[in-house]
């Protein structure tokens, strides 16, 4: 009998990030990130995407980021 080596590859796209995570994903400063962190935490629309479990632990839904990046940009526009 042969050995079949079977791997599952699955693409998996984070739902929910650290800070420096999206540091990384968005090319962002530390600084950038929390100054936006902080204004979502103000915004109700975008209150919801920042979880913070305790206070050195904060998680940022990946996809309400963007849009409220998004949503950044089209203010300027206004």
């Amino acid at each position: 009998m042969e050995k079949v080596n079977v791997q599952n590859k699955f693409d998996v796209t984070p739902i929910m990030v650290q800070p420096k995570q999206l540091t990384i994903l968005f090319n962002l400063s530390r600084t950038v990130v929390g100054k936006f962190i902080n204004e979502m935490l103000l915004d109700e629309n975008f209150r919801d995407a920042v979880t913070r479990i305790s206070h050195n632990l904060t998680l940022v839904n990946v996809e309400l980021f963007m849009e409220y990046l998004k949503s950044k940009d089209m203010a300027n526009f206004k």
